[in-house]
């Protein structure tokens, strides 16, 4: 049985870029945002999900432009006084995180207020960073600790007092809109998180792509050379490639008959195989067993030869 992750990471990134990109004004994409957002939720309890952490304004966007900063706190003041409603009444707790003291004071009293009116809810948890950076946090858990007088500051202390404390560590991580990197979202928590990217831009993120992020989480890993997790980052998406899945097979067993002249084709005929293999529907655990034997197999198979060429 696989495990479902309890508390999923997102850095929603891209929406200004598909904004432009569909021809509307940059600010209207924070908006098509937030609807994402509240899908997410949907598609994550669906599934077992107990948590999602999202980094939805950083320390750094107070740097944007004053058009564009008063629009997103206009924007927050619409969703704290609309949308959260729903949320609430759906049994999610909502937390912030971040420091918060740098938004206006009717927009602080309107966190307070959704915090309190959904400290009762049990069922799921939503923490939206705002204003947040890792570095920033923890920088002022250390110095709060050291302020209680703390001489000695162990890792344990930290956790404890951090921005999400009593949320489970992310399991997951996921980044749209291209880039690979984490730009200060949960430096401590994410110690031991999966990182999953995507170059869709966040607008346009759909719970076909979110299941793989978590139907993968916690499977065997491959060998490193070349996870399964970041086939489209180096080859791009090889369904659409001309190799059918009859000619993968094909490729594959010559190679293991010791055709070494198809070598060359081998890496994106196994992952082919592979994409095909896991991205179907039934799912079933013979299936994965199968993908799984046959990459390792066909990768060894690989190696061995490449290493007796050299010899």
């Amino acid at each position: 049985m696989e495990k479902i992750p309890q508390t999923v990471g997102v850095i929603m990134d891209g929406n200004r870029r598909w904004a432009k990109a569909n021809g509307l004004q940059v600010f209207l994409g924070h908006e098509n945002g937030y609807k994402t957002l509240r899908e997410l939720l949907d598609w994550a309890k669906e599934v077992g999900v107990k948590n999602v952490v999202a980094f939805a304004f950083s320390e750094e966007n107070w740097g944007r432009s004053e058009d564009e900063v008063a629009y997103l706190l206009d924007l927050m003041r619409k969703i704290f006084s609309e949308g959260m409603k729903e949320i609430i009444a759906n049994n999610i707790r909502v937390k912030f995180a971040g420091n918060l003291s740098k938004f206006p004071e009717d927009i602080v009293a309107d966190m307070k207020k959704i915090e309190k009116d959904s400290k009762k809810n049990t069922d799921f948890n939503l923490v939206l960073c705002l204003s947040y950076g890792g570095r920033q946090e923890i920088t002022e858990c250390c110095n709060k600790l050291l302020k209680e007088g703390k001489k000695e500051i162990t890792a344990e202390d930290i956790s404890k007092n951090i921005y999400t404390c009593g949320i489970p560590d992310p399991d997951i991580i996921i980044r749209t809109s291209g880039e690979q990197r984490l730009s200060g979202f949960l430096l401590w928590q994410s110690a031991y998180s999966e990182l999953f990217f995507t170059k869709t831009l966040w607008p346009d993120f759909s719970k076909k792509e979110f299941r793989p992020c978590y139907d993968r989480h916690d499977r065997p890993r491959y060998q490193e050379h070349c996870p399964t997790r970041h086939i489209r980052w180096q080859y791009g998406d090889v369904r659409q490639s001309e190799h059918t899945l009859e000619s993968s097979f094909v490729v594959i067993r010559n190679v293991m008959e010791g055709d070494l002249d198809q070598m060359s084709h081998l890496n994106l005929s196994v992952l082919h195989l592979l994409l095909t293999l896991y991205e179907d529907d039934t799912r079933t655990f013979d299936t994965r067993a199968f993908a799984t034997g046959f990459f390792n197999l066909a990768w060894n198979k690989q190696e061995n030869s490449l290493i007796r060429k050299q010899m």
